[in-house]
């Protein structure tokens, strides 16, 4: 799993951000507790118009328990 959230990162610094978002959604992002990782595939959601999957993912990294 962490291969992927550094792909998406990587993608997402790249301005990829169809290839970052459709990898994003293979993950369970419930599982996840890293920021910069949540915020890339945020990012990458908003970029290509996917309002509702950042929108979810936003929700997911406010609910993570020790996050913020």
């Amino acid at each position: 799993m962490k291969i992927s959230m550094e792909q998406i990162q990587t993608l997402v610094e790249k301005k990829k951000y169809k290839q970052a978002s459709d990898l994003a959604k293979t993950l369970d992002w419930h599982k996840v507790k890293d920021w910069p990782s949540l915020s890339a595939a945020i990012t990458a959601h908003e970029k290509v118009g996917e309002l509702e999957e950042a929108r979810d993912m936003a929700t997911i990294a406010f609910e993570a328990e020790g996050l913020f």
